[in-house]
This record gives C-alpha cells, structure tokens and sequence, in this order.
C-alpha cells in the first residue's frame, strides 16, 4: 500500500501531466518525476520489509502453529470414552482447566514455582494430540509408550519450530519429572483428571470406579498442595483414596 504522502505527491502529478503540461518536453519531464517517486517508493518499501521480518514471520509461524492445533478441541480424551462417558472434554479443554489449575495453585504458593513455566508445560504439553490424538494409558505398554513419547517430542518440536527452544525444553524437562515446576504439573494433570471423573460420576456418565481404585490417579509427586487437592477431591466425591485413610481425615 501507497505512503499517503507519496501517493498524493504522485497524483499531483499525474495531475500535471494530463492537464497543466502545454508541451511534450515538460510533459516528459513530469513523467519522468512520476517514475522517479514511484521507483524511490519501491526502494524504502523494500528497506521497510527487509527491517520487519521479524514480526511478520512470527505472526506467520503463529498462524501457522494455530492451524496445527486447530483439532484439539475436536479430539476427544479417550480414555472416558473406553469408560463409556459420551462426549468427554476435548484435549483443549484438559489443558486449559490444567493451566488455570496449575496458575491457581502457582498464585497460592509464588515462591515455590516458576509461574511461566509452570503455565508453558500446561499449555504446550499435549499440543502433539492434534496430530497424533489422545492413545489412553491402557493400551500403552512400555514399548508403545516410548515410541509415543518419541513421536510426540517429533512433531512438537515441528510446530514450535521457529519459536524460542525453551518451549522443548520445557516439554523434555516435564517429560522428566524431576524438577518442582514438571512435578506440579504431572500432579496437576492427575487431579484435573480427578475433578472431571467426579463430575462425570455425579451425572451418572460412564464406569469410572477403576480410577478411584487406581492408586496412580492419586499420584501428587511429593508436592503437597497436590496432595490436598486430592484430599478435597475425595471429600467432595465421599471417597477413600486408595492405600490410605480415608481422605482428609
């Protein structure tokens, strides 16, 4: 698009040339300004995109990156569907009641964790179902389970491409299990699970008592404000948490 002062500036004159020019030297003349602002005009648009590609190829890679993910809220969480439960949440809505969990529980407790890692491993660390779709634990065997991690980091690793390394970091470093920040979240992703088969239970959805026998769907990790939300969970579904006392007494 035309700078409003070149643009003017070559309508003025065209305007010369078509009605105030009387010979064909002048007429030539004004032309030949004409073409000299138009080429001048091109040489700063083109100083102009060489100095904003930055921004330009970063709102392209996250369009892009967008496109990718776009199935997410169409990919169901399997594993309430191997449980009979009709229309579960979708993978996007795990992770963003994931990430408002965990930025609660970060705000609870500021000086324990990295409150913008914490929320990039909860927004980024299912982002490869879009591809892939949600394989529940189930069926995953040890062998399965390897080459789905593999996979996973493969084509994470292509839709963040271009994006700061950290974001893989993060992803390796939650895959770890290790640090306070992928601890909380591993924990987090669990309770989260928890919060929906309690809901999914009180509307009659599904089987679901395997996960309350499952001592994994109560795994917090050693983070002990993980752990009280399992408590409170188990308080509000008037359940025992399995191999313990009844919980929160």
């Amino acid at each position: 698009m035309a700078h409003p002062v070149w643009a003017s500036e070559e309508r003025r004159m065209l305007r010369q040339t078509s009605v105030g020019s009387k010979t064909p030297v002048l007429k030539r003349r004004v032309q030949g300004r004409a073409r000299a602002l138009k080429t001048t005009r091109r040489r700063k648009i083109a100083v102009l995109s060489y100095i904003l590609p930055p921004m330009t190829d970063f709102a392209e890679r996250l369009v892009r990156l967008f496109e990718a993910i776009h199935p997410l809220d169409r990919v169901p969480r399997s594993g309430y569907l191997l449980r009979g439960v009709t229309e579960p949440e979708s993978v996007a809505a795990h992770s963003h009641f994931l990430a408002l969990m965990a930025l609660l529980v970060v705000e609870e407790h500021p000086d324990r964790f990295d409150v913008r890692k914490v929320l990039g491993m909860a927004l980024i660390h299912d982002l490869a179902e879009a591809r892939l779709m949600d394989i529940p634990n189930p069926a995953c065997g040890e062998d399965l389970k390897a080459a789905k991690d593999r996979a996973e980091r493969v084509i994470l690793a292509s839709m963040l491409d271009g994006f700061p390394s950290h974001l893989i970091a993060w992803r390796d470093e939650l895959e770890a299990g290790e640090s306070p920040e992928a601890r909380l979240i591993r924990g987090l992703d669990k309770a989260q699970m928890m919060v929906r088969v309690m809901m999914y239970g009180r509307e009659g959805r599904g089987r679901l008592d395997d996960f309350w026998t499952n001592p994994a769907s109560f795994d917090d990790y050693g983070i002990e404000p993980v752990r009280a939300i399992f408590d409170a969970i188990c308080r509000h579904a008037g359940r025992d948490r399995p191999n313990a006392s009844r919980c929160g007494t």
